[in-house]
């Protein structure tokens, strides 16, 4: 379960604190295994991007963007399949963005 966390992994250690996490989450999943995600958008990191000068530079640096995440851990990480589950309709501020689930292929 990762819920609203990439955004501040990428705030302190960048894309390459983003690929150990999803490496890491791959790993310790059993075959069937599911991650739960929910990301936050790229807007959301510009309007934060200024809490300290290293998270502005690790924001300037960053090349692989959340709308990027789920190609990323199709194709590259290697989990087989996503489903997106969207809120329901008047989900409260903060609460509105969709989760996607993403299958570990059984052996």
């Amino acid at each position: 379960l990762c819920l609203s966390v990439t955004k501040w992994i990428h705030f302190n250690h960048g894309d390459e604190g983003i690929r150990r996490l999803f490496a890491k989450i791959f790993k310790s999943l059993s075959p069937g295994g599911r991650l739960v995600l929910e990301w936050q958008e790229w807007g959301s990191y510009r309007k934060k991007k200024t809490l300290t000068p290293e998270i502005k530079y690790n924001v300037s640096q960053i090349k692989l963007r959340p709308e990027m995440f789920e190609k990323y851990l199709l194709e590259e990480v290697g989990f087989a399949s996503v489903e997106v589950l969207h809120p329901p309709a008047g989900a409260g501020a903060g609460f509105d963005r969709p989760l996607q689930v993403f299958l570990k292929a059984p052996q």
